[in-house]
């Protein structure tokens, strides 16, 4: 199947592709965020524009999941690096908005009208200190059990920061989980004690900016899936790359092995382009703007030089 037929697709007929090859358990971590705001004209000065771009960020994330659901996924793990150095007036907004992501009526009506099922992962102890929540633990229990019941896809609250350390995280639970069983878990048992439920591999795992895994990397349900990197922050992701994305996945990412390649004189040529326009074209290489952020050398940079 070509490009532009599938980008032609409704979202029914590309879930029925995604169902098919069992494909809907996604991974994202929208970084860049603050660039992108102010990529978009937007502010950050004072007490009022840090609340209007926590209030853009939601919507704009509200947006991409719906995308992304009404395409077919059915499990998405949102990945959030909650910092805490970032002035008092920042600490005061992430705090606000991640205790709307249980409270607020925007996100309770967007649960309601998907009839999504709600749980956050991490050390939500820790998060609650570092935020002065001492109640969030039990805050998104609570939201867990209000809509574990509901028939809609799930979203997975994942939240990281600077006191997470997943070697002794994993090392941990599987020791508590080793202990309780008598033997060594599998990793059906450490996925369900993690997530508090069944979760799938995941298939896929979008990140941006620098092409690093860090403290964002899902535990246990991670290895096999594709990975995809935005230049940007995925929150300036278009339907269609999106749907780029998807079709990568499910057409181009499976490929043969070399003693598959039947090399006549065409195929000779053809292999010998491709790899004099590849040879040096690393992916990771990077420059640093002006302004001093990352971000990644084209092919066309490299090629050129």
């Amino acid at each position: 199947m070509d490009l532009s037929t599938f980008l032609s697709f409704d979202n029914k007929q590309i879930a029925t592709l995604l169902h098919n090859a069992g494909s809907t358990c996604w991974a994202i971590a929208l970084g860049g965020t603050r660039r992108a705001y102010l990529a978009q004209h937007g502010k950050l000065t004072d007490k009022s524009d840090v609340a209007s771009y926590f209030q853009w960020l939601e919507k704009q994330q509200r947006q991409i999941f719906n995308q992304l659901y009404d395409m077919g996924v059915k499990i998405i793990i949102d990945i959030s690096y909650v910092p805490t150095n970032r002035g008092n007036c920042y600490q005061s907004y992430a705090k606000r908005t991640i205790q709307g992501l249980v409270h607020s009526d925007n996100r309770r009506r967007w649960y309601d009208q998907r009839q999504l099922r709600v749980r956050a992962i991490g050390d939500m102890i820790t998060l609650g200190r570092a935020l002065d929540i001492p109640s969030l633990p039990i805050d998104f229990q609570r939201l867990t059990e209000e809509t574990q019941t509901r028939y809609g896809p799930r979203l997975i609250y994942f939240f990281r920061g600077d006191w997470t350390n997943m070697a002794t995280e994993e090392a941990h639970l599987g020791y508590q989980l080793g202990t309780q069983l008598g033997r060594a878990p599998t990793q059906a048992e450490l996925t369900q004690a993690f997530y508090g439920e069944d979760i799938p591999k995941l298939s896929f795992y979008i990140g941006s900016g620098r092409p690093r895994l860090d403290v964002f990397r899902p535990p246990f349900i991670s290895g096999s899936e594709d990975c995809y990197w935005s230049a940007t922050s995925p929150v300036q992701l278009t339907l269609n790359d999106w749907r780029k994305i998807i079709y990568d996945h499910l057409y181009l990412r499976t490929t043969k092995g070399n003693r598959e390649y039947f090399l006549d004189e065409t195929s000779q040529r053809e292999l010998t382009l491709a790899a004099q326009t590849l040879n040096g074209y690393i992916l990771g290489i990077g420059q640093k703007h002006k302004l001093g952020f990352w971000m990644p050398e084209t092919h066309t940079d490299m090629t050129n030089q």
